[in-house]
């Protein structure tokens, strides 16, 4: 029984009746007040109706329903947020991750933590295995050099968007009296500097102590690096000081905002089933997805030292889409680490330097020297593949029509030792001589211009 008239006024309350007793509702969106509405039940439904009324501002024609069935509204406010998010997000017993920050522990490495390096002399860098906020590692700086400013710095580039609030959070601890800073460098899609923001980190010798500051991300910018660091202005100092448990994330709710059209709606919860609920058994055979919308490419594996891959792969900005691809246009080879039989893996491809292209996905990847690819090249489209190391050229070919700057998707239907590769959508080729019939997924560029990769998925359906 929602609203009415109290003798005197107008209301907009909401209550229900358990069969004793009735019971105020909360409701974060409801009519207005009024009175004299029309109300129904749809016994069908199990909704209750109303319609119309008088409220303060005059006769109103609005229609309602109770409960609102909102679709995605899992928390029954009436309204689809962050919480419905976070309501998904928890039934799979997962929630999407908040820090774009590489082995942000420190816990991963082997003569030295992923991701990070010294970045200036005059100090003693230590990966401490006896100190640790969390986990079982943390970085240390000892022995600084007097006029010295010295830090630790992330390898790689971390990709951001423009527009957004973002927050830096450090934990410290340390037995110096050097003063501490975290600094947020930024730069376009060139590489070039735009800006940087830095802030202390007070600490003592013995807590470890959180500091965090919002970031200011400035027009232009596409990617940052972090620094952690002392600056000692004068004689030498022979204590230490320890990091731990770096965080850069999205500040506020813009962060599950994740097909970032200003809105969180229900399309946020599907994608966030979709990304991150890897225990829910709908999911249309969907084995693994990655659109590389939270920034990062964490899991992809870049295969180093062999002869075709030289190339760092990192993740960047393309028109205010996040795409993969190797820096520099460079040759490189990246997969990712999980095997499957009978799938289908597609991604979709685009050339943004010039009509010279260069761009394969591979398939049934065992090791360096044993996988297979479907690769289109100067408008030539073929199946090739190293087994034991000796290339395979050529397997199946065709000629395919390849512009610049043109999404294209890439596809292969694996069944057996048949491989099906197709071309937005239309078969090109087939071969049926395939040596193994499970393995890994990967992407490649073998040289030469520019390509970018995105919306990489491996279906597995029963057929």
């Amino acid at each position: 029984m929602p609203l009415g008239w109290d003798g005197s006024n107008r209301l907009d309350d909401t209550w229900e009746y358990n069969g004793t007793d009735w019971v105020q509702v909360e409701t974060s969106n409801s009519p207005p007040a009024k009175n004299d509405h029309s109300m129904t039940y749809d016994s069908g439904r199990g909704k209750v109706i109303l319609f119309g009324g008088a409220t303060n501002t005059g006769a109103s024609d609005d229609t309602w329903e109770y409960p609102c069935s909102l679709f995605g509204d899992l928390d029954c406010d009436c309204d689809v947020d962050v919480a419905d998010i976070m309501e998904v997000a928890s039934r799979w017993h997962t929630l999407p991750p908040r820090n774009f920050v590489p082995n942000s522990s420190f816990e991963n490495g082997t003569t030295s933590p992923d991701g990070w390096h010294p970045a200036l002399a005059g100090a003693d860098y230590g990966w401490d295995d006896s100190v640790a906020h969390t986990g079982n590692r943390s970085i240390r700086i000892s022995n600084v050099k007097g006029h010295h400013s010295v830090e630790w710095e992330t390898t790689d580039f971390i990709a951001i968007k423009a527009g957004l609030d973002y927050e830096a959070s450090v934990w410290i601890k340390g037995t110096s009296s050097l003063e501490a800073y975290c600094t947020v460098s930024q730069y376009d899609a060139n590489g070039n500097h735009i800006y940087g923001i830095g802030f202390s980190l007070p600490y003592t010798s013995s807590v470890w102590t959180q500091s965090t500051h919002p970031i200011r991300i400035y027009p232009g910018t596409t990617k940052v690096t972090i620094d952690l660091g002392l600056n000692n202005p004068g004689p030498d100092d022979t204590e230490s000081v320890w990091f731990d448990d770096v965080s850069f994330s999205g500040a506020g709710d813009h962060l599950y905002d994740l097909d970032h059209d200003g809105d969180i709606d229900i399309v946020d919860i599907m994608l966030v089933v979709a990304r991150w609920g890897d225990s829910c058994e709908d999911t249309n055979g969907i084995a693994f997805e990655d659109d590389f919308e939270d920034g990062n490419a964490y899991d992809w594996v870049v295969e180093k030292g062999w002869w075709i891959c030289t190339a760092d792969w990192e993740v960047v900005l393309d028109d205010e889409n996040f795409v993969y691809g190797p820096e520099n246009g460079n040759g490189g080879l990246s997969w990712y680490d999980a095997s499957w039989s009978n799938y289908t893996y597609e991604a979709r491809i685009k050339f943004p330097e010039g009509a010279s292209n260069d761009a394969a996905i591979i398939f049934l990847w065992q090791n360096e020297d044993n996988w297979y690819g479907f690769r289109v090249k100067d408008g030539l489209a073929r199946i090739f593949g190293f087994e034991g190391g000796g290339e395979r050229d050529g397997l199946a070919s065709a000629y395919v029509a390849i512009n610049p700057d043109q999404w294209y998707t890439m596809r292969i239907v694996l069944q057996g030792n048949t491989v099906q590769a197709y071309l937005d959508g239309n078969p090109v080729l087939e071969y049926n001589e395939l040596k193994w019939s499970s393995g890994a997924i990967g992407v490649q560029n073998d040289g030469g211009p520019l390509v970018y990769f995105d919306d990489i998925k491996v279906t597995i359906e029963e057929r």
